[in-house]
Formats: structure tokens, sequence, C-alpha cells
């Protein structure tokens, strides 16, 4: 259930109380608040009139809610520690108070530590199964071996999502003129290599270098003064720093009315009721539709809607109904069960001791079925726990094979595939020294990004949009989908929803 609290002070109190009843769902860590403090104002940057028109779609979701008619906006942060330390809580609650009618869902799942080469292996498991409305999105290192760039390019393949991109604040480095320097050339080079990739893939550009750099010279501030240790060497802000960043960040959410509408082409809605007359359209109904004030209704077994549409995401939107009944579903004829792609990983668990996940990749196979997957280390052979053994065993498949951590391993059912380089836990131990047991389970799930079957569930909030994800997944190319109602209740639908990433 998506609930929504119109004021600051009910989001700030059931933040601390019950983080999912916040709007941020998910991930507790993305509800937690570090109060903004006090800082000298920031100077208005000569480019804010373009700020927000690379992000124009979540933009207009946001601006253009109503009482009435409250849309969904939801926000996936990715990233490594910094991205990580965001105050998305503060940044939440100003958006809600600027946009009081939006329903925003805000998730966090950055990395402490991982930059692009390593979440490009974690991405599949945090983010484009999402497939979310907008990605803000800010890490180091692939700049020269091209991970980077591939991660921003699977966003733009695999999502319709809005980008936003931060360049690097500046890093304090103590005590050593000339590591300073080398410290500031090399985040320079990667903050230019951020620009470049933001203006290939039309992404959203916080110049926080820049920024950073000027705020500090405009108030006579050293580098160390924004960053939580002021005598160690670090990259990460203190409570100022992370002020000045998330204000930064946040000017950047400024609808415009007057700019070109550029996403109707990665996402598109067909209304069910403008098929009524139609022949030729993309989407058609045969059988007994009703129309009704907010779309169409039937009770027939007998009835169909189809839509041909281009696309990876399909979405249906029920309209209101007393008594509603189920759908089958179907994708190019076929139930979306068997759609290998639209199955996906959840992150597995955690290293012993700490915080990273202890695979950061696991891939399924083209058999994929919906259970939990526990892979337990049953022998290690060496002292930093680089040679090891492992048993795999699936709540549904039962016992798949055993393996080791020096070769790439594929589990008897087919259903499962792990690359050697992927495994977490010789890091862990090394870093956190403390040596992982023998019997150390690691698990995650298999899950759907689909409907066989759809069932309306009634509405109770009528400012939102009942939305249905059938399909999340598929080859970005041409398809058809059809709704045949089972005859067993109202099968009333608004709207079809449509998302085609802008890159194929």
């Amino acid at each position: 259930m998506m609930l929504y609290f119109p004021s600051r002070w009910a989001l700030m109190l059931l933040a601390l109380c019950c983080p999912i009843a916040a709007g941020i769902q998910g991930d507790a860590a993305a509800a937690t608040r570090k109060q903004m403090v006090d800082i000298p104002p920031i100077s208005p940057s000569p480019e804010e009139a373009t700020f927000g028109s690379r992000i124009n779609r979540t933009m207009t979701l946001l601006a253009t809610s109503t009482e009435e008619h409250r849309n969904t906006v939801n926000m996936m942060f990715y990233g490594q520690s910094v991205t990580a330390g965001l105050m998305t809580g503060d940044m939440l609650a100003e958006l809600q108070d600027r946009f009081p009618h939006a329903n925003i869902i805000l998730k966090k799942r950055a990395i402490g530590g991982f930059g692009s080469p390593a979440l490009l292996r974690t991405a599949p498991h945090d983010l484009y199964y999402e497939h979310p409305d907008f990605i803000f999105f800010h890490c180091w290192g692939g700049e020269k071996t091209g991970e980077m760039e591939e991660l921003v390019a699977n966003m733009r393949k695999l999502t319709s999502a809005d980008i936003m991109m931060f360049t690097h604040a500046w890093a304090f480095v103590a005590d050593d003129e000339e590591k300073a320097a080398s410290r500031a050339a090399s985040d320079q080079a990667s903050s230019d290599e951020i620009r470049r990739i933001a203006e290939k893939y039309g992404c959203e550009l916080v110049e926080v270098r820049k920024e950073w750099k000027h705020y500090l010279d405009t108030n006579g501030m050293t580098i160390n003064m924004l960053m939580g240790d002021t005598v160690t060497s670090n990259v990460h802000p203190n409570a100022k720093g992370h002020t000045l960043l998330a204000k930064l960040i946040l000017r950047h959410f400024r609808y415009d009315p007057s700019r070109p509408v550029d996403w109707v082409e990665r996402v598109k809605r067909y209304d069910a009721k403008e098929a009524f007359g139609q022949t030729n359209g993309p989407l058609s109904l045969t059988g007994a539709w009703d129309s009704e004030s907010e779309g169409v209704v039937t009770r027939s077994s007998e009835s169909r809607l189809k839509l041909m549409f281009h696309g990876n995401r399909v979405d249906v939107i029920a309209a209101p109904s007393a008594n509603p009944g189920t759908a089958s579903i179907l994708i190019d004829g076929k139930t979306p069960s068997s759609f290998p792609e639209m199955y996906y990983c959840t992150r597995p668990s955690k290293v012993y001791g700490g915080t990273r996940p202890a695979i950061k990749r696991v891939d399924i196979g083209e058999n994929s079925v919906i259970e939990t997957w526990t892979l337990t280390i049953t022998e290690i052979r060496d002292e930093d726990a680089k040679d090891f053994s492992f048993d795999l065993k699936g709540s549904v498949t039962g016992p798949d094979g055993s393996g080791n951590s020096k070769e790439p391993f594929v589990s008897n059912s087919g259903r499962i595939r792990i690359d050697p380089k992927d495994f977490m836990v010789a890091w862990a131990q090394g870093y956190r020294k403390k040596k992982c047991p023998e019997g150390f389970e690691i698990t995650w799930d298999v899950k759907p990004n689909f409907l066989d079957v759809w069932k309306p569930q009634p509405i109770e909030d009528r400012t939102l949009e009942d939305i249905y994800r059938l399909a999340v997944g598929l080859s970005n190319a041409p398809h058809t989908l059809e709704i045949i109602p089972n005859g067993d209740g109202d099968i009333a639908i608004s709207a079809i929803q449509v998302f085609a990433p802008p890159l194929r």
C-alpha cells in the first residue's frame, strides 16, 4: 500500500517511527534522517534556467500532481558510500513540501566502497528490474576502463528512467601537497568523464565539483571544513558538506511547463476508452465491453483487450469496480512466466561480519522458478578463505549441486550460475578480520517481474492510479499484449502504459 503524508512534520514523525510509512519503501537506510544544518547560502548558478530539463518526465509527474490525481514517482539512488550517506530523508521531505500531492517512493541501494566495476555486477540485483522513474547515480572507478559508461548505457537500454549524475566534491588530503594535487587531478579527470557520459546519454548533471570549489572560496573555507574527518584524508562530507550536497541536488528539481515533452517515446499511455470505435489502432477491444466514466469494463470471458506495442515493460491501470474478477495475461501468445528474462534475483545476503553482499552477482538460467536459494560453505581450505567448497539448495528445486570458489559454477538444474570472481568471502575476511565459519549460509530469492493472472484489488484511494506491472524485462522490441477475462467478476481497465528504453 502506498501512503502519503501532506506535511513535513507528519513525514518526520512517521519516518522516526516507521520508515516504510514515510513514503520510502523497501530500504530502511533510505529513511534515515541526517538533519540538514544551517550553512551559508549558495550563490545562484548561471545555468539555473536549464535545471531540470533532462529529468522532464520526473518533474512533470511531480509538478502536475493534484489533490484529486496524485502521480506516483519511483526514485532510486545508486552508487557507493557518498550516495549511501546522502540526506535522502531530508531531501524527500523537501520534495514532498514542494510537491505535496505527489506520491514519492524513494529507495537507496548504494553499496559503500563499490565503484563502477563492482556496481556493474550488482546492478541486475538492485536496479534494472525495478525500472524506476528516476535514477540518481554517482560513484568512482571505471572511467578509463569503460564500466562507468557501461552502467549508464545499461540504464538507458533497460529502463525508461530519467537519470541524474553529479561530479565529485573536493576530497580532503592531509599534510601532503603532492598527494593533494594528484588527488585533485584524478578527481578532475573523473569528473570530466562524468560530464562526457552525462552529455552522451542525456543525463541531468549536477556540477558539484565546480560549485563546491566556488562555495569554499566564496565563504573563506578550506576543504576539510566540509569533510567528515577534518584531520585524516577522506572523501566523505560532514553534516555541512552533506547539507551543501543535498541543496545542490535539490535545486535541479525544477519544472518548466514550456519545455518540450521529450519523453513521450519512452513512456506511452493508451486510454482504454479510446479503443471504442477504432478498427486499426494499436489498442483494440473485442466482445462485450461497456464504457464507464473512468474506463471500460466487461464481465464476459469472451471479451478480449489486445495491444500491439514496442517496449520492455507494460502496465495495466485498473478502473474502479465493486466486484473485481481475474484475467489471464498473454504476451506474444504466451504466459509471461514462460519468458526467462522476466525473472530476477534479489541481492545475495551479506558477508560474514560485514554489510556488502557475499556474492556480487548470481545469474539465473532459462528454466527458473520462484524460490529461495541457499548456498552453504561446507569447507574452507586456506587461511584467507580464497579456496572453499559449497553446496547449493533451492526451496523448490532442492539440492542442486556442489562447487568451489575457484571455478565457474552451474547448478545441476541449470537454474543458477556463479562466476568465482563475484565471491566476496575472502575480501570480507581480510577486511573485517573475522574468519568466515564453515556452515555459513548465503541466501537470495528468485522473484517474478510479471503477472500470469491479473486480479485487480478493491481501490481504497481513488486519487492514486491503481497500477499493475504485467511484464517487466521483455526484449525492447515489438510485442502483443492480450488481457483475457476469466468470467469470475468485473475486469475494469482505465489505461495501458508502455515503457520503451531509448537506447537499443
